[in-house]
C-alpha cells in the first residue's frame, strides 16, 4: 500500500466536502513572495511554464500567507493543461517538499473545489497543483467540455510530470487528489503511474459508469440503449455536416415514450420545488455560487 510518511496531512483536505466555504472573498491575486521567473528556473520540465496569478476568480476564501502560480504544462495527447500551484506557508525553493496534484468535479474548475483543496494541502506543507481538466476551463482544446476518462486519466500523469520536475519537490513524495466525478481517474492513474505514492478521493462519484448507465444506475433496458446509441450517432453525424458542436447533457435518460432526453443547458432558471436534494445541492452550487463568479458555462 502507497503511503506518506504523515497521511493524516494527505487527508486534510480531502475530508472538507462538509465544511466548504465559498464566500466571494480574496479575488485580488495573491501578493508574489516569490516571483514567478525564480520559481520557472527551478523546473527541468520542457513545454511548461509558471507565471504570476493575475486575474484571480477564484471563488472560495483564500488565504494570503499561500501564495499560487499560474501554471501550464503539456500532457501526451497534446492538450495543454491549465493550472494553479500552491506553495507552502513561508516557501523556500531551496528546499524539497511534498506535493500534490488535484482535480475535480466533473466539469469544474480550478477556481472552485480543487482550488480550495490545493490552498489546504498548502497550508499542510505541500506544493499543490490544482488543475483544469483537458477541453474545461484554461485548458485547451476546440472541443470544450468533453468528457473523456483516458484523456483526464493522463492529465493527473501530466500534473506529475510537471511537479516531479520542479527542483524544489521530492519526486519520491507525490500524491493525488480526485473530487467527485474526477476521482475515478485520479484512482486509475495511481494504479498505472508508480510516481504517484498515496491516493485520496472526496465525494467520489463514477462518471464512468454513470454516462454508461444513466445516474439512476442499471437503468437503460436493451432497447434504451439503442435508441441512445442512435441519438449519439445522429448527432455526430449533424455535428460532421454543420461543423458545430451540439450542447447536450452527459448522463441521458430516455422517457416512457422512448425519447432521449436532454437539453441546451443543464438547470431550468428555476428549480421545481419537488427536485430532489441532490439535484438542489447541485443547483445552489453551481448555479447560486460558482456560476455567478467565474463566468463558466457548464453542460
Amino acid at each position: 500500500m502507497k503511503k506518506f510518511k504523515s497521511k493524516k496531512s494527505m487527508l486534510a483536505a480531502a475530508l472538507l466536502i462538509g465544511t466548504m466555504s465559498f464566500g466571494f472573498m480574496g479575488m485580488n491575486a495573491t501578493e508574489a513572495a516569490t516571483p514567478a521567473k525564480v520559481l520557472a528556473q527551478e523546473s527541468q520540465m520542457k513545454h511548461s511554464s509558471i507565471q504570476e496569478l493575475d486575474n484571480d476568480t477564484r471563488v472560495f476564501k483564500v488565504d494570503k500567507n499561500i501564495e499560487a502560480k499560474n501554471v501550464r504544462f503539456d500532457n501526451r495527447y497534446g492538450f495543454t493543461v491549465a493550472g494553479h500551484m500552491y506553495l507552502p506557508k513561508n516557501f523556500d525553493n531551496k528546499k524539497q517538499y511534498k506535493a500534490v496534484v488535484i482535480s475535480g468535479p466533473f466539469g469544474a474548475v480550478k477556481e472552485q473545489s480543487s482550488g480550495l483543496y490545493a490552498q489546504e494541502m498548502a497550508k499542510n506543507g505541500f506544493v499543490a497543483v490544482a488543475f483544469d481538466p483537458s477541453t474545461t476551463g484554461e485548458s485547451s482544446g476546440t472541443r470544450r467540455n468533453m468528457g473523456s476518462p483516458e484523456i483526464f486519466t493522463e492529465d493527473f500523469s501530466a500534473a506529475v510530470d510537471f511537479v516531479s520536475n520542479l527542483k524544489f519537490v521530492n519526486p519520491n513524495q507525490i500524491g493525488a487528489i480526485g473530487i467527485c466525478g474526477l476521482s475515478g481517474m485520479a484512482l486509475t492513474a495511481t494504479a498505472n503511474d508508480t510516481r504517484i505514492k498515496a491516493v485520496a478521493t472526496s465525494a467520489m462519484y463514477d462518471m464512468s459508469e454513470s454516462i454508461s448507465d444513466h445516474y439512476k444506475g442499471a437503468y437503460y433496458t436493451p432497447e434504451q440503449r439503442e435508441i441512445v446509441k442512435q441519438h449519439l450517432a445522429k448527432m455526430r453525424d449533424e455535428e460532421a455536416k454543420t461543423g458545430q458542436s451540439i450542447r447536450g447533457f452527459h448522463e441521458l435518460g430516455v422517457d416512457a415514450n422512448g425519447s432521449v432526453q436532454t437539453g441546451d443547458t443543464l438547470f431550468p432558471d428555476k428549480m421545481p420545488a419537488d427536485a430532489g436534494q441532490v439535484a438542489k445541492d447541485f443547483y445552489d452550487y453551481y448555479i447560486g455560487r460558482a456560476f455567478p463568479s467565474t463566468g463558466y458555462q457548464f453542460q
